[in-house]
């Protein structure tokens, strides 16, 4: 039962961190990207933050 808890847990989460990346993706991110960082990387960077900082283990996270 705790691994199905975590499970739907999981895909809330996920489904969350796609809403973001979303509403991120919309908003002018030109100011805020380094030298040589384009806007996808500087999006997939954020996404991966969001999932760090809600327990998903950085090892676990993967770019597509």
């Amino acid at each position: 039962m705790v691994e199905l808890t975590r499970m739907f847990e999981v895909q809330n989460l996920l489904d969350t961190a796609a809403r973001e990346g979303a509403r991120l993706g919309a908003m002018d991110r030109e100011g805020l990207l380094q030298d040589g960082q384009s806007t996808n990387d500087n999006l997939t960077a954020d996404i991966k933050n969001f999932l760090a900082s809600n327990g998903v283990p950085r090892g676990n996270i993967r770019s597509p």
